[in-house]
This record gives C-alpha cells, sequence and structure tokens, in this order.
C-alpha cells in the first residue's frame, strides 16, 4: 500500500498537481515508514506498533525526532492510510491515532547588527571583485535577494517565490 502511495505522490508531482511536501513524504515513507512497517499488514498497524515504530525511529536518527519530523512522518502514514480506504483494504475505523511527542524545534538566532554589517559590506567586495558578464551580474542580484530578505523579514523558498521583477 505505501509503494501505491508513492506511486500516486510521483504521478501527481509529474502532472503538476502534487504539493512539494510530497517529495518528503515520500522520502519519509522509503526511508523510515516501508523499512519498519513494511512487513505488516495495513489493516494490522495499530497504536501499539506505533509506539514500537517510534523507538526505532529515535534510534535510527540517534535522537529524539522534531515535531516537524514527526509531522512530516505522521502526514506520510495518512497518505498510506488514505490510499488503503480508497481502495478498500481497510475502513476509517482502522486507522490509528497518530500522536507526536517530539521536541519543538527552536527558533534560529537572527542576525546581530554586526553580523549584518559584516555581511552586506563583504558582498558588495564580493561583487566588484567578480569578473565582468554573467558572473558580475549573477552575484550583483544575489547581492539584491540576500538585502531584500533580510530587510524585508520575507524568508527564502515559498514567500521569496512571489517576488517579482515589477515589486518596487
Amino acid at each position: 500500500v505505501a509503494n501505491l502511495a508513492v506511486k500516486r505522490m510521483e504521478d501527481l508531482l509529474a502532472n503538476g498537481q502534487g504539493k512539494v511536501t510530497y517529495k518528503h513524504y515520500i522520502q519519509a515513507i522509503n526511508k523510515y515508514l516501508i523499512k519498519y512497517l513494511g512487513n505488516h499488514n495495513i489493516d494490522k498497524i495499530d497504536y501499539a506498533l506505533l509506539t514500537k515504530f517510534a523507538i526505532w525511529r529515535a534510534e535510527q536518527l540517534g535522537k529524539t525526532p522534531s515535531q516537524s519530523a514527526i509531522n512530516t512522518h505522521n502526514s506520510a502514514l495518512n497518505r498510506v492510510f488514505d490510499e488503503a480506504l480508497l481502495r478498500g483494504f481497510i475502513t476509517k475505523s482502522q486507522v490509528p491515532f497518530l500522536e507526536n511527542k517530539g521536541v519543538t524545534s527552536e527558533r534560529r538566532d537572527d542576525f546581530t547588527y554586526e553580523e549584518y554589517r559584516t555581511l552586506y559590506r563583504y558582498m558588495r567586495k564580493w561583487v566588484k571583485e567578480a569578473r565582468e558578464g554573467n558572473e558580475k551580474a549573477i552575484r550583483s542580484l544575489l547581492r539584491d535577494y540576500v538585502l531584500i530578505l533580510a530587510n524585508t523579514g520575507l524568508r527564502a523558498g515559498t514567500e521569496a517565490m512571489n517576488l517579482k521583477w515589477q515589486h518596487d
């Protein structure tokens, strides 16, 4: 069933209908869920087995996983259960409760003013040292991007993907 869920997510990604998180779900399914739960029937996966899986996963990672990592694994497992439900392999009442006892992630520190000043001063010099042409243009663009992110609080990734040339 896990392989069927992976196939469905891969097909959705290939058709442009999938979510970015599907890549993370596929990785969690292949690296952890199939490895530990793969020899169990989907209708036999219960709370006790998931508790043993949580202990095994922590041993594999060498630490207690973060809440974010467990959320990803739980979402991936829910995709597998959804696939089993769609195919009639299980009923809704057979889907076990998935809990999250992960470690709360700590927010990274902001740049200090001195670190920020060092960064923007170095990047100015770094752009000037570039060879003329494409290298200088790319470095200049990267410097502008870093400064926009640092000065607006915009986060790199999906938030910054909405940034357009026509934005002032």
